[in-house]
């Protein structure tokens, strides 16, 4: 009975306090029944945050709007030109396409510095300048892919990469036809560079931590296996180079081999600071001997050929030439 009895008091208590609120002697009290859809607004003008409605959104801004209410309540009524998606997330799929997308130097960074993650090859970045962006990305259950073209100060990227949430990789590709990689990684000595390469990097913040805890270091983890088509250094050009890199975060190994018809020549490299590639340390090269693969055979063979039909390609220009000359001659 006595339980009973403080309940009732503190149930009355509550209500008196809440009208009181409700009439000028608070701000926050809670009406009984009430429209909340007004409540909510009152309290965000009241707090200097505009609202604006998905019907006022989609009038102002070219947007696609996804419905994912059960169908019975989109067909009931929705936002005009919404799309009904009523499927689970883990089958929605959003595409979008960038016909242009332009960051001036500096945005990017600032971009960065919002969101609380290690900053790596900031130097890098605003080394590129300012950036521009056509193309695409698809968000995924998990998973965003993106692709397209990058353009830069230095040079323009084509790349395909996706984020994988579930395992926490970034994985893909790049390619290039002319980027200025040393002004890129403030190695003067290193020119123009044509190549393609795969990468994979370690995005899990448990496995990055522990292994920073382990060995220390300033680098991203991950893999790098890149083909160069052709680059200069220090006015040497160099072509038909494969290029590994293996980073385990506190320091980064690779090797860079080119292959010949008869011999292969290699070294390797390490570094611990992608903003003091100047102190890149460089094995001595090495020179292996060996006998041509049935490949590079064929591939003489094809170049042979091909040299053979350009000869005869220009010995039947000039004998058209000839004989046009006569007939003039003739006539």
């Amino acid at each position: 009975m006595d339980a009973a009895v403080l309940l009732a008091l503190a149930a009355a208590l509550a209500a008196g306090v809440n009208a009181w609120k409700l009439r000028g002697g608070g701000s926050d009290g809670l009406p009984w029944v009430g429209d909340w859809d007004s409540y909510v607004e009152s309290k965000a003008l009241a707090a200097g945050i505009g609202i604006v409605t998905m019907r006022e959104l989609a009038d102002r801004v070219p947007s696609a709007v996804l419905d994912a209410r059960p169908r019975e309540l989109y067909r009931a009524g929705h936002v005009p030109g919404a799309w009904p998606c009523p499927a689970g997330k883990e089958k929605l799929t959003v595409l979008f396409h960038v016909n242009r997308m332009t960051a001036k130097s500096g945005i990017k960074e600032r971009i960065i510095s919002q969101f609380p993650v290690k900053r790596l090859m900031m130097a890098q970045l605003h080394n590129l300048g300012n950036i521009s962006y056509v193309g695409s990305f698809r968000v995924i259950r998990k998973e965003e892919r993106f692709w397209g073209t990058l353009g830069t100060a230095v040079g323009s990227l084509k790349f395909q990469f996706w984020l994988d949430e579930r395992n926490k990789y970034v994985v893909g590709n790049a390619s290039t036809r002319k980027l200025h990689f040393g002004k890129v990684m403030g190695m003067k000595n290193v020119g123009p560079l044509a190549a393609k390469a795969d990468f994979k990097i370690d995005i899990s913040k448990p496995r990055t931590a522990a292994m920073r805890r382990k060995l220390g270091g300033k680098l991203p983890i991950g893999a790098v296996n890149a083909t160069i088509d052709d680059c200069s250094y220090k006015g040497v050009h160099v072509r038909n180079v494969a290029v590994t890199v293996n980073s385990n975060g506190a320091e980064a190994t690779g090797d860079v081999i080119q292959r010949g018809n008869w011999r292969d020549i290699s070294c390797s490299f390490s570094f611990t600071d992608t903003n003091q590639m100047h102190k890149l340390k460089v094995s001595r090269g090495r020179m292996k001997f060996h006998k041509m693969t049935d490949e590079a055979k064929q591939a003489k063979r094809e170049r042979k050929e091909a040299r053979k039909a350009e000869r005869q390609a220009k010995r039947d220009v000039k004998k058209a030439e000839k004989s046009k000359k006569k007939s003039f001659l003739f006539f």
